[in-house]
């Protein structure tokens, strides 16, 4: 077909047979073509292989596939961009014509077809993780429209159990027994919550208190009274919206404060997936650090992204974020401590301007507290770089924001609580999974994002929100 005589022929003969010079613009070709795919019996492997061939395609061949889109849209359209507002208009009047509707997710029968097909997708994704010791019986909304709930028979004990499809996930993802009759959901203290406890008394030799409900209004996993220090280990899916709402996580943070209690929050996943970091900040405010002062440490600015991306992974809770400027501190030629800085997020709802820095990460090595550290590389950004102001961000769940105070940050305000998808048992940012973007992965446009979420069987679990903080240049 790039030969273009080849071309012409097979144009003039289709022309000839059926009035049209590609085959797919022919209704006649295009019904038996879906006749003859949906009969074929390796239909499924087909659609797998054809994804594959995408997935593995290399950049710059996904960019010239880009690229006959973008031609292919302008030839048939006259635009480039498919949001374009005459562009929508003309697909809302074709959907009409075809249709009855200004959008065919309005039509009735398309409507139950994808709600059947979406059914029939989950039920088989479900058959395929299962193990052969169970079988699966059906799935649907529970009494509370929170959710699935998939019923599910456990072959080795007989039993009938419906588990939450949250739930299912998470146990699955930490290979754990799925039957509920032979592993039940337990309402007192997790192993992990336990392991927690047992890593604070290893490192603190004064009273640890656990399950206090004489200290506030409500429960304290761990408290410690002489540092006026307290723990909330957060499971995912007793701490998810099913069972918290959310404001729960930062009324307990306001109620320990109202005792002038510091209440360190731990979520499951950061204790499976990040728990040298976790322990690191334990150990930090049990004051059990490996303490250097920044005095005897070297300021360098640092260009190479790839050094910057493996420090934030492995000694930041929130890993890598991309930025215009690393500075780190140097004891011994090592890289001890890091402070980066950019443009505003637009992550976080805010829109650059000229002059303006967000601090985007700060953190030590491992195990180490740097003594003077964040002051002495805050001090070099602001001699060596322009700004009328910097903007940043101290996380409720585990920080009161005292570091921005001695930095000289003005308090601005206290965010509202932020809410991630608990998706195969890690939280997720929900902008990854806005409402715009899942319309385009061809999800129902009337429904809103946390409808579309919660029928894919994702629950949201709620943060504590953050503090926000602002550094003026005076000068």
């Amino acid at each position: 077909m790039y030969n273009e005589n080849v071309r012409k022929k097979f144009n003039n003969t289709m022309l000839d047979l059926y009035d049209v010079e590609w085959a797919q613009q022919s209704k006649e070709i295009q019904e038996r073509s879906k006749e003859t795919f949906n009969n074929n019996p390796n239909r499924d492997k087909i659609i797998e292989d054809r994804a594959a061939l995408i997935k593995n395609k290399t950049t710059k061949e996904k960019l010239e596939i880009q690229k006959k889109k973008n031609e292919t849209i302008l030839n048939k359209w006259g635009q480039h961009y498919m949001n374009d507002i005459t562009i929508k208009e003309k697909i809302s009047n074709l959907f009409f014509e075809k249709y009855g509707h200004k959008s065919h997710f309005n039509n009735i029968n398309i409507k139950n077809k994808r709600i059947k097909s979406y059914k029939l997708r989950t039920a088989k994704l479900i058959k395929k993780i299962l193990n052969k010791e169970y079988e699966y019986i059906s799935h649907g909304y529970n009494t509370n429209k929170t959710g699935i709930d998939i019923k599910l028979k456990h072959k080795k004990c007989g039993s009938e159990f419906k588990i939450h499809q949250g739930y299912f996930k998470l146990r699955i993802s930490n290979n754990k027994e799925l039957c509920l009759n032979c592993n039940p959901i337990l309402t007192g203290k997790s192993n992990m919550e336990l392991e927690l406890l047992e890593f604070i008394k290893e490192n603190y030799n004064g009273d640890i208190l656990s399950n206090v409900r004489t200290v506030i209004n409500g429960e304290l996993d761990v408290f410690i009274p002489e540092l006026k220090l307290a723990f909330e280990f957060n499971g995912l899916y007793w701490h998810s919206e099913i069972h918290k709402d959310r404001k729960y996580h930062i009324n307990k943070t306001n109620n320990c404060l109202e005792q002038e209690i510091q209440l360190i929050h731990i979520w499951e996943d950061d204790w499976l997936y990040k728990s040298d970091i976790i322990k690191s900040i334990i150990l930090n405010k049990l004051s059990q650090s490996r303490k250097i002062y920044a005095r005897k440490t070297e300021v360098r600015e640092i260009n190479d992204n790839k050094s910057i991306r493996k420090f934030l992974d492995t000694n930041h809770i929130q890993g890598f974020v991309g930025s215009k400027v690393k500075i780190g501190l140097f004891y011994d030629d090592e890289l001890v401590s890091l402070m980066t800085f950019g443009s505003l997020r637009k992550s976080l709802g805010q829109k650059n301007k000229k002059d303006v820095w967000e601090l985007l990460r700060f953190c030590n090595k491992r195990n180490y507290t740097i003594i003077g550290g964040a002051s002495k590389l805050f001090k070099h950004f602001i001699k060596s770089n322009n700004f009328k102001e910097i903007i940043s961000y101290s996380d409720t769940s585990r920080s009161n924001g005292g570091l921005y105070e001695t930095l000289g940050f003005e308090f601005l305000a206290n965010t509202e609580p932020n809410y991630y998808y608990i998706i195969d048992g890690v939280r997720r940012h929900r902008f990854n999974y806005r409402k715009d973007k899942l319309v385009r992965e061809g999800h129902d446009i009337n429904k809103t994002e946390i409808q579309i979420m919660n029928e894919l069987g994702y629950n949201r679990i709620f943060d504590c929100g953050a503090k926000k903080w602002i550094f003026k240049n005076n000068i």
